[in-house]
């Protein structure tokens, strides 16, 4: 089977509609299945529509998101003052969704 798109790539810029969906349905189903998740992928059950918006920083290896969510999650992390989020989810809506 061909694999069009990959966990951390962008589906190709010229593959439109339900094909794109597709894509990032099963890269997101992907992820899910290989993490656990304490909120219950609550995110995800609300079509990331409760999400605040995060701030990718993508001059960081690998990119960083400022978490700006309330509440106890295992990939949570702080550094001083800044609390950044390790979810591979949220990192791949960040990158792919600009949310």
């Amino acid at each position: 089977m061909l694999q069009i798109c990959g966990i951390w790539n962008t589906c190709l810029p010229f593959v439109a509609g339900d094909l794109m969906e597709q894509c990032h349905r099963e890269a997101i189903e992907k992820i899910m299945s290989e993490t656990d998740c304490s909120k219950d992928y609550m995110c995800w059950k609300n079509d990331f529509k409760n999400l605040p918006h995060s701030e990718l920083l993508s001059f960081a290896d690998p990119p960083l998101i400022v978490c700006k969510e309330p509440g106890y999650c295992r990939y949570r992390y702080e550094i001083a003052d800044h609390k950044f989020c390790t979810c591979t989810l949220r990192k791949y809506i960040a990158q792919h969704f600009n949310i």
